[in-house]
């Protein structure tokens, strides 16, 4: 391995522009008449999933005291908490945003960033409250340019496959967010520049252990990452420096935290033209990103030869290195999840409930159904391997039945009912955001619902962003400050 990675140093040529610099005048440079429709549309998609997953997150474990937390803070009340209402000050309301956003581990995914939305929004929403004034227009640039920043980055990193194979988990939450915070607030190259360095300053390199233990900072973390964005730029617009070197020093991300195959030309080639962005996936399934496409392997086989379950004697799950780990280790853990946090990351669980009740949502993860006695009798016949072969997040499922029948099934992320080759309509979209409202910590108004999905519909034309804060947040409850 350390052969591996003093090769990969040496033969990687450092260019003569530092990548990061030429990504922040992008930023400041490119507004919402730059971007084509299709970007646009897709934003507007992103969007309206990203406020339902935050609408059905707000009630899970965790949330209501980290709610109460902040309003304990007390401070300017510059911005509102999402669903739970009162108004704290903007770095403190993404802090509480952010966990509702992650919390049910749906939110849209880049092939090779990952997580996107779920950092971008809940810091860019208090962002727009403390500025003032904005429009659709700047919300919809400020968070293209979030999440084409990330899917480059992700890219550049490998971070899905050399990356999380080597047992690192991608670190692009910071500079999602704060690119997208930056560009709200007009800020002009250099302070943008500064504001992304800061961010990498901040980035957490210890991460990994929580996916392991599967606690609950899995969706705490973005907290802290949302929150710093905003700190990053408002750290940025008084002076503060922060690296340059973001990629090419000598202890910048590539020589420190990506050192497998990282590469600096996608960080810049094809900048407004070709989007990064537009491979973002939408989630169906509250799980796990790499259980997936199990899920639907599995499913399709299911349904596609009208399988009886009680015929089943074993399912056999192959995954990448890093999703075999991700969803099977330890296997005394994924083969017995007591929390929903460790169901969303157990293979067994997700291909067995899916399988026994045709998907896998939030009422799927109530003490009583983490121990389904169907499901739990199914999934001791899942056998999860590793195949060398697998890009990131794909896999083969094969179900061999009692009387010796297989069936096989090989399935790419990116083509499942979701994926970026097989996207959601705007009614598919609609769908999964009705679903969120009954499980929300505070009761949505049927008429807000309404309103919230034709506005992210028709986004550019929002003259002010604090209409969508206001619909997420009834009107009891925006200026209390209990919970």
């Amino acid at each position: 391995m350390k052969e591996d990675l003093s090769r990969s140093k040496k033969t990687l040529e450092i260019p003569a522009i530092e990548p990061m610099e030429q990504l922040a005048q992008f930023i400041v440079e490119t507004d919402y008449e730059d971007l084509p429709p299709e970007v646009v549309e897709y934003i507007k998609k992103l969007f309206l999933d990203t406020l339902g997953i935050t609408i059905g997150g707000s009630s899970q474990k965790a949330i209501p005291e980290i709610v109460g937390l902040v309003k304990s803070w007390g401070g300017a009340e510059q911005s509102t908490i999402l669903i739970y209402g009162g108004k704290v000050p903007a770095p403190n309301a993404a802090f509480a945003i952010g966990p509702m956003t992650r919390a049910l581990d749906m939110g849209d995914t880049h092939p090779q960033a990952c997580h996107i939305s779920e950092y971008v929004v809940p810091a860019l929403l208090p962002a727009a409250e403390l500025r003032g004034g904005v429009s659709g227009k700047e919300f919809i640039a400020a968070y293209a340019l979030a999440a084409e920043l990330g899917g480059r980055i992700g890219n550049a990193c490998h971070c899905s496959d050399a990356a999380c194979a080597a047992g690192r988990h991608p670190q692009l939450g910071h500079f999602e967010a704060t690119t997208a915070v930056g560009k709200l607030f007009e800020m002009d190259k250099a302070t943008m520049q500064n504001a992304l360095g800061i961010a990498f300053h901040l980035i957490n390199a210890r991460d990994e252990q929580m996916y392991v233990e599967r606690n609950l900072m899995v969706r705490v973390h973005h907290a802290f990452t949302c929150r710093d964005a905003i700190n990053a730029v408002l750290l940025a617009q008084i002076g503060i420096t922060g690296a340059h070197k973001v990629f090419t020093g000598q202890k910048g991300l590539f020589a420190i935290d990506y050192i497998w195959e990282s590469e600096y030309e996608p960080l810049t080639k094809g900048l407004g033209t070709t989007w990064e962005l537009l491979k973002d996936n939408i989630k169906l399934y509250a799980s796990l990103y790499g259980n997936h496409s199990p899920i639907s392997g599995a499913m399709d086989l299911i349904k596609g030869n009208n399988i009886d379950i009680a015929d089943i004697a074993e399912i056999r799950v192959e995954l990448d290195p890093a999703n075999k780990r991700a969803g099977s280790e330890p296997a005394e853990v994924a083969w017995n999840p007591q929390t929903m946090v460790e169901a969303q990351f157990s293979t067994p669980f997700a291909i067995s409930t899916a399988i026994i009740k045709g998907k896998i949502f939030i009422d799927d993860y109530t003490p009583g159904e983490l121990h389904n006695r169907d499901v739990r009798a199914l999934m001791a016949k899942v056998k999860c391997t590793v195949n060398e072969t697998l890009a990131a997040f794909a896999s083969i499922v094969t179900i061999r039945l009692k009387d010796g029948t297989r069936y096989t099934k090989r399935t790419a992320v990116e083509e499942i009912k979701g994926g970026f080759l097989n996207p959601l309509t705007w009614d598919e979209i609609v769908a999964k955001f009705r679903l969120m409202p009954p499980f929300s910590a505070r009761k949505m108004p049927q008429r807000n619902i309404d309103q919230l999905i034709e506005k992210c519909k028709g986004l550019e034309l929002v003259s002010d962003m604090s209409d969508i804060i206001n619909l997420m947040t009834p009107e009891k409850n925006r200026n209390h400050s209990d919970l």
